[in-house]
């Protein structure tokens, strides 16, 4: 009997110290800055590569476009014949 109520003292004990501890930790504030503005644009991390096609004389003619920066990225590459 003397057991039990020991260990509902302990437990009791130690709850409230615990609920104390929590209660009586101060709030610490940290001071917030606002991100500066930039005048910095974003760039895609890879480029934007695009076939474009033509047809002269009935044949069929291939050329990569980067669209980052609208430039030809090679020579223009026969295909076949239009059908």
């Amino acid at each position: 009997m003397k057991n039990k109520v020991m260990k509902r003292i302990i437990a009791s004990v130690g709850i409230a110290t615990c609920c104390l501890t929590l209660t009586a930790t101060p709030v610490t504030t940290l001071p917030v800055q606002a991100a500066a503005p930039t005048d910095e644009t974003v760039d895609p991390a890879a480029e934007i590569l695009e076939w474009v096609y033509r047809i002269t004389d009935g044949k069929v003619y291939k050329r990569l476009l980067n669209c980052t920066t609208q430039q030809w990225a090679g020579p223009w590459i026969y295909v076949g014949e239009a059908e």
